[in-house]
């Protein structure tokens, strides 16, 4: 995985734990549900402005959104006891 897939993957980990839709995360970031779905598909990337609003809404550190699939697992497993 890129970083771009990378990010894409954990934005959408983290917005479904959050039990919300890509077009409710639009509308809180002031973005078109389409540009949600190219970051969760990594064919784009959002700007700094875009992640520091991700960061507030799902409640996340910036690092949640570099973790390689194995480390989300990982970490899910651990956190809801799987």
């Amino acid at each position: 995985m890129n970083i771009k897939e990378t990010f894409g993957y954990n934005l959408r980990r983290l917005r479904e734990s959050a039990g919300m839709s890509q077009a409710t995360l639009a509308m809180l970031v002031d973005k078109r549900q389409e540009a949600i779905s190219r970051y969760e598909s990594g064919k784009s990337f959002p700007n700094s402005e875009t992640i520091a609003d991700f960061l507030e809404i799902l409640e996340a550190n910036l690092w949640e959104f570099f973790l390689t699939k194995e480390e989300a697992e990982k970490i899910e497993s651990v956190k809801y006891g799987e």
